[in-house]
């Protein structure tokens, strides 16, 4: 097997200055929970494929927070850039539809001291919208004093009845404190825009999720219906340097691994890589 069939590309897949950042979450490949060497292997692979920079689930790194020096020390290593810690849960607190707030402060120290850029939440549907954007707010300030940026995630919910959620969150929330990851996976399957929010709302947006569908059926990125061309333009015209991560979040908890990473990594590549002039003799 070939280098690049393994998808050990020499050169990354790099932007230019002053662009956007193109990274992948670790999420595409099983990793056993408390097993941080299966996830140091996995940033092996996402490097591998030429990307900048990675995302995790705060179950992947939590169990190093105890000894997080010689933890970041191996995750720096790795020489990609750790973008994120995400915080999903398949329930939440009651009252804020977020994750409670200790899980929280103790996932943000934790993540600052291993060298995280930022802490992202999820959360759930609710029609008590006050106490979420408040709980929301108090996060923040919580992760301003670990000096951790902290950003929404979006699931489907958020973008029902024409985005009434997600557009109460923005408004609601100190765009100097609370930045959106936006996924547009999440954002299709719930029958919105994405690209439309995306240059409404492009200035609170810190990152984008990006699955592809065909047929309401997941696929590697760019084998189905998403336009990355579309994504690009708008990305150029609002002169956004966040970052666009891959995304591979399948039905019954598939993990496809490096046969859906391998395609997207090549679709990003054809996107957004830009190859320096070639030089003529004079």
């Amino acid at each position: 097997m070939s280098a690049s069939q393994r998808g050990e590309l020499n050169l990354p897949i790099s932007t230019q200055a002053n662009t956007v950042h193109l990274g992948c979450q670790t999420n595409a490949w099983r990793i056993p929970r408390g097993n941080f060497q299966g996830f140091l292997a996995v940033l092996d692979r996402i490097r591998s494929y030429g990307f900048e920079g990675f995302e995790t689930g705060f179950q992947n790194v939590e169990g190093v927070f105890a000894h997080s020096r010689e933890a970041q020390v191996q995750i720096e290593q790795k020489g990609i850039r750790f973008f994120g810690v995400h915080i999903f849960l398949l329930q939440y607190d009651p009252k804020t539809c977020l994750a409670p707030e200790d899980l929280i402060r103790r996932v943000a120290a934790g993540a600052a001291e291993l060298g995280a850029g930022c802490l992202i939440l999820s959360g759930g549907a609710t029609s008590a919208l006050e106490h979420k954007t408040d709980a929301l707010s108090g996060a923040a300030e919580y992760c301003l004093q670990e000096g951790l940026p902290l950003a929404y995630h979006n699931h489907p919910h958020e973008f029902h009845q024409q985005g009434a959620e997600v557009e109460w969150l923005v408004s609601g929330t100190d765009p100097k404190r609370v930045s959106f990851v936006l996924d547009v996976g999440h954002v299709h399957l719930a029958g919105g825009d994405a690209l439309a929010f995306f240059r409404q709302h492009h200035g609170r947006i810190t990152a984008l999720h990006l699955r592809d569908f065909r047929e309401e059926e997941q696929v590697p990125l760019g084998r189905g219906t998403l336009d990355l061309l579309a994504w690009k333009k708008a990305i150029e015209e609002c002169r956004w340097t966040g970052w666009a991560l891959v995304e591979e979040e399948r039905p019954n908890d598939g993990r496809p691994g490096d046969t859906a990473v391998a395609p997207a990594s090549q679709a990003l590549r054809r996107t957004f890589r830009t190859e320096a002039p070639e030089r003529k003799n004079r």
